[in-house]
């Protein structure tokens, strides 16, 4: 289903993938968060002392740590008002940061957002579900990570620049998923998205830097006016707080 993009990794890519280590998800496989977290999860629901409990258990970041400043501001955006977690945005979260073969990963991304394993989602909710929280997440939260901690100040002001771009592209993104995964009909099989997310351009679609190269890669294949992105782009993005910081 195509090949691999070969667009160099810009400064702004290479500093967005340094500040999502600081989260430490890249050291832990993807099958080890997708069991932890389900096991710590009631309702759907993951409550701030189940965070702690997970984050001492795998290894992940939930506290600001060394260069890394904008991470506790992070996690604070995921936040539900009473102050509690949707299993949904941290699981897909850890999946797509995480180690692990592409045929596994979506198996587990699909995996969570059918809870009672139908294995027969609509293209309706996939689209809303699951492909807007992964295009929004890579494309405007995890690039908020970055902080003058860890990049010159010409940098940080390109990533605003490079997160826009990227904003752009969603709605088209969108568009040619849901082609791919409307090959066999508009409900989507377990199978169907598996093999889809699977084969495009080897995986691309379930890392976070694939995410952003993808939506890169469609921008300049359909040129449009800068800074001016669709209704359902803006819609689908909640702007971060100003980060947390540590004492």
């Amino acid at each position: 289903m195509g090949c691999a993009s070969s667009r160099e990794l810009g400064a702004e890519e290479k500093a967005i993938i340094i500040a999502e280590e600081g989260l430490n998800f890249n050291k832990i496989s993807a099958v080890e968060v997708d069991t932890v977290f389900r096991r710590n999860n009631c309702n759907g629901v993951i409550m701030q002392a189940h965070l702690i409990q997970m984050s001492n258990q795998l290894g992940f970041r939930i506290l600001n740590s060394g260069c890394h400043m904008h991470i506790q501001g992070f996690y604070q955006t995921l936040k539900s008002a009473q102050g509690t977690y949707s299993i949904k945005d941290l699981l897909l979260l850890a999946i797509l940061l995480s180690k692990g073969r592409a045929d596994i990963k979506s198996r587990l991304i699909y995996e969570i957002f059918d809870p009672l394993c139908t294995h027969q989602l609509d293209i309706s909710e996939v689209k809303k579900e699951i492909l807007i929280r992964m295009l929004t997440l890579a494309s405007n939260n995890l690039p908020k990570l970055v902080c003058s901690e860890q990049v010159a100040s010409e940098i940080e002001m390109k990533i605003h620049k490079y997160i826009a771009k990227l904003l752009d592209a969603i709605d088209l993104a969108l568009e040619q998923i849901c082609e791919m995964l409307v090959i066999r009909g508009k409900i989507i099989s377990q199978d169907t998205f598996v093999e889809v997310f699977s084969n495009f351009q080897y995986g691309q679609l379930v890392t976070t830097t694939g995410l952003r190269t993808f939506l890169l890669d469609i921008r300049a294949k359909n040129p449009r006016k800068y800074g001016r992105s669709s209704n359902l782009s803006q819609a689908s993005v909640s702007e971060l707080p100003e980060p947390v910081k540590s004492a």
